[in-house]
């Protein structure tokens, strides 16, 4: 079982804090090792959140500055420090040193609701270049692309949606813990509109741009079904009977349909699709 220590600023006490910093406009540091010092509450935004899964600690904390820019500074979205500790030993460490607030949302995010228990996952959002990070029991990280995602209906199944501005996709295998496929820039596909099962096919359909920034529409003319046994997406010519007896696929997790914090660590609760 997952729990979970909100913004943990003295050791050991469940306090939820957000520095709210005042109108003072100023740039990033330098360094790669989390400092307070450096990150004054007069100038910035700061969050830390804790988390548990098993004996796996994971911290992760979040920076941003209270103006973008000032007098010709260069602009910073989001600066994130993650670490994963087994025993009190580091095992897993990495720092994003900026974060564009591009795409519907930027920062590290920790869905409210987990997708499955034996495994902890959060996201990196922005840069257009969405990030799941899956971590399992004996606090092993995995980094794939993402953004998005959905488990199949037999529950063995996570596949991840890229968040970029090209089309990519990633599926993890629950019951061996591997990652069973992950690609991004797929050749011939511009973005997926959306994903359709019948409980046990699933395959999405393309995104098609409109024209002078108008609202993609769905081109149903091939669908691109992902085989679990090929490990690989097949590309087929829709009939008819393509569409019948299948539903489309509810997001377990969409930044487009949540209105989620920029670079701030609370936790994301999930709202479905409209």
């Amino acid at each position: 079982m997952t729990t979970i220590q909100h913004c943990v600023m003295p050791w050991k006490k469940m306090i939820a804090v957000c520095a709210i910093a005042l109108n003072v406009g100023c740039v990033f540091g330098s360094e790669t090792r989390f400092l307070i010092s450096n990150y004054p509450s007069q100038e910035y935004i700061v969050s830390t959140a804790t988390y548990y899964h098993g004996t796996c600690e994971v911290s992760i904390r979040q920076v941003s500055p209270r103006i973008q820019g000032k007098n010709g500074a260069q602009v910073h979205g989001c600066r994130a420090w993650i670490s994963v500790a087994k025993s009190s030993i580091t095992v897993f460490d990495k720092y994003i040193s900026d974060i564009d607030a591009v795409g519907a949302a930027y920062g590290i995010f920790v869905p409210a609701a987990q997708p499955d228990p034996r495994y902890f996952v959060f996201l990196k959002l922005g840069d257009y270049d969405g990030r799941m990070f899956i971590l399992d029991k004996k606090c092993g990280v995995r980094n794939v692309v993402g953004g998005k995602y959905f488990v199949t209906k037999d529950s063995r199944y996570l596949l991840n949606v890229y968040s970029s501005d090209i089309s990519g996709l990633s599926v993890f295998d629950y019951l061996t813990g591997k990652v069973i496929y992950e690609q991004n820039g797929i050749a011939g596909i511009n973005h997926f509109f959306a994903w359709y099962t019948d409980g046990v096919r699933y395959f999405a359909t393309e995104a098609t741009p409109a024209p002078s920034g108008g609202e993609t529409t769905e081109n149903r003319k091939y669908v691109y079904r992902f085989s679990f046994t090929k490990k690989e997406l097949v590309k087929e010519g829709t009939t008819n009977m393509t569409f019948a007896g299948v539903k489309r696929v509810d997001y377990l997790f969409d930044p487009q349909l949540l209105r989620l914090p920029g670079c701030c660590s609370f936790p994301c609760a999930p709202r479905g699709r409209n």
